[in-house]
């Protein structure tokens, strides 16, 4: 047992201490807008990257209805007052109220083109 946790440590102090990676390393570019690594480290564009961000499930429904857009474009708002700057929804909803698809590979433009409004905020 002990020797298992002390392989564990060395191993986790090789990689963090040393820079030792078991997985191919790909050196962070300069200024290209993707997340790159760089030893154990995310990247953007030359910077130390930390991902903060939250669930917003409900971004596309609220978005398809103009007069609820304002909603979508507060919750970004609020998302970046605090620092979170990924935001994670569902493109989902088959039949039903607004369905994305009517059935299997019958699709409902209209809640296509609503991701443009949600995709185009940053």
């Amino acid at each position: 047992m002990k020797l298992g946790f002390f392989m564990v440590f060395l191993v986790l102090y090789m990689i963090l201490e040393r820079g030792i990676l078991l997985l191919p390393q790909v050196e962070a570019a300069a200024a290209d807008g993707f997340v790159k690594v760089k030893g154990v480290q995310l990247m953007l564009n030359g910077r130390p990257y930390y991902a903060n961000g939250y669930n917003a499930y409900w971004l596309m429904y609220m978005a398809s209805d103009p007069s609820q857009r304002n909603k979508v474009s507060s919750v970004f708002q609020k998302g970046t007052n605090h620092g979170l700057n990924i935001a994670r929804t569902w493109a989902f909803s088959d039949g039903g109220y607004k369905p994305l698809q009517y059935s299997p590979g019958s699709y409902n433009e209209d809640m296509f083109r609503v991701s443009f409004f949600f995709l185009g905020k940053n």
